[in-house]
């Protein structure tokens, strides 16, 4: 594994971490916040309320991505070019973002190989068919690594590859 690879895997893990740390802080400060307002109150409707929005706060960390808002969306941001999963920038190279904006561009259509081949290279500089493979195989693990193991580019046999439209959109801001 090169060194580049490997440290946009630490960054994507660290990010990972930072998330979950973030939901289970928010989760303990609530158990704490019931814990300390049932031993204040007697049993009744006043604890029945403060056992409903503790169970609702728990929920709430554990919900479906889509409950959660954009947290695993891929979203693009045309003001610096970039792309995220939700807070989480994804480090890509040149070549790979050149490939996901041709993805953007073409979505929710199908796009080849010889589509990329042709829009990044000319005749002349041109690489053979299996980088390109090997560019959206990295493309991939990049962003699955980034959303806990969410497909945004689908296979599509004897045409090529395409994002799926639902998991992106463009930044408005």
């Amino acid at each position: 594994m090169d060194r580049e690879r490997l440290l946009d895997l630490l960054c994507a893990c660290e990010a990972r971490i930072v998330d979950n740390l973030r939901s289970t802080n928010e989760v303990l400060q609530s158990l704490r916040a019931a814990r300390e307002a049932l031993s204040a109150t007697e049993a009744g409707p006043q604890g029945d309320a403060i056992v409903h929005q503790l169970l609702t706060t728990i929920e709430a960390a554990h919900a479906e991505p889509a409950a959660r808002g954009d947290f695993r969306m891929l979203i693009f941001r045309p003001q610096d070019e970039s792309y995220s999963i939700g807070r989480r920038r994804i480090a890509l190279t040149e070549t790979e973002a050149n490939i996901l904006h041709i993805f953007r561009q073409v979505m929710p259509g199908p796009v080849s190989r010889e589509m990329i081949l042709s829009r990044l290279y000319d005749a002349q500089t041109r690489p053979g068919a299996g980088a390109i493979d090997v560019f959206v195989s990295k493309l991939r693990q990049k962003l699955s690594l980034a959303s806990e193991g969410r497909e945004y580019i689908e296979s599509i046999r004897g045409k090529g590859w395409a994002l799926r439209p639902e998991l992106c959109r463009i930044d408005a801001a």
